[in-house]
Parts: C-alpha cells; structure tokens; sequence
C-alpha cells in the first residue's frame, strides 16, 4: 500500500509539473508566473524593489509567414533559451506570457540591476538565429517596471506593457524602463489618434499646398 501511496504521489508530482510548464518552451506559462506574481504581491513587504520585464519579440508574425510555424516555433525555444541565460539564476523567474510574449519577475533588485539585465537580454537576441543552413536577425524589445508598495499584479503589468509599446516606439529592438510621464503620453498619443481617425472617417481633413 505505502509504494501504491507513493506512485500515486509521484504520478500527481508529475501532473503538477506539467500543468505549470509551457509546452513549447519548457518555461513556465502564463497561469504560473501569474501565480509567482499574486503570490509576491500578496504582501506590501514583499511587493517592492521587485523588477518585471515585459518581452516581446520584434516582427515574429514575419518571421512566421516567411519561414514557417516550425521555424517560429524554434525561435520561440531560442528566446526562451537567450533569457533564461542572461537572468540571475537565482532571484529571477521566467514565463511565457503568450504567443511571443515573455515575463520576467526581478525579486529583489534595483533600478540599475534591473536595466542591467534588460540590456543583457537586448544585447544577447542581437546574435543572429541560425536554422539549418539559413540564418534570421531577430530583436526583441523589452519594458520594465520596478515595483513599490502601492503596487499590485495588474499595476505592475501594466506598467511593464506601456513601456514596451514605448521601445518600439523608439524603434524597437531595445529596453525602457517605466516612467511617470508614460502614462499620459501614451493617452495623448491615443486621443491623438482617435481624433485623426474620426477626421479621416469624417471627411474633415483639408491639405492647405503652399
């Protein structure tokens, strides 16, 4: 009975594992690192001097239409692969967040550290993925957020998504930390938009030649 218990048991360790596993990467997935952020922004002690990393890969549609699923799919492993190297191997968790989407949990660090290892990873995806006989040029732009006490999972998400749309604002292919300003300039630059398109849509722009 007891080694019946204990298959049972190993058999349910297995089923644990897999269930928290991406299946491609073989990183943790999108219901885990949610998990790794409820659980650290449980406690206002335990929310600060927190880093998250928001990664997502520059023109992976691209790349899939002109290589293939199977390629994109090995590109993804690589990516997988280049920041797992380059995060510290012991406060930092990694966990992909959705197709080409990549979150990164920073425990306890700073400011610099956190910018330090944004670059790493930037610098590390600018080596070119070799697939059999052809080689790809892939970059990645990354946004952060170094969290505080007012913080929550959803802030802090947030706040890392704002400033990836900043880095490929900036041309992709690059690291941007959070800032204040973000926020409203990204409103400004949605109202901006809006209001173009509700010009265009009705027929009230005029093109003054001089």
């Amino acid at each position: 009975v007891a080694i019946r218990s204990w298959q049972l048991s190993a058999k349910e360790r297995k089923l644990i594992q897999v269930d928290q596993i991406d299946y491609l990467t073989g990183i943790l997935n999108r219901k885990t690192i949610r998990a790794q952020l409820s659980k650290l922004f449980s406690s206002k002690k335990t929310a600060a001097e927190n880093g998250i990393l928001f990664v997502d890969v520059d023109y992976f549609k691209q790349i899939n239409d002109n290589h293939g699923h199977h390629t994109g799919d090995l590109l993804l492993k690589h990516v997988a692969r280049t920041i797992t190297d380059s995060i510290r191997s012991k406060n930092d968790v990694i966990g992909r967040f959705g197709g080409d989407e990549f979150v990164v949990v920073c425990r306890d660090t700073s400011e610099a550290e956190l910018t330090a290892i944004g670059e790493r990873i930037v610098q590390a995806m600018r080596v070119p993925f070799r697939n059999g006989g052809s080689s790809i040029n892939v970059s990645v732009s990354i946004g952060a957020h170094l969290t505080n006490e007012a913080d929550d999972q959803q802030s802090a998400l947030h706040a890392a998504d704002l400033a990836v749309y900043e880095a490929k604002r900036r041309g992709r292919g690059q690291f941007v930390l959070h800032y204040d300003d973000l926020e409203g300039t990204f409103k400004s630059r949605i109202y901006s938009s809006e209001c173009l398109s509700k010009g265009i849509a009705d027929d009230l722009l005029r093109l003054d030649f001089q």
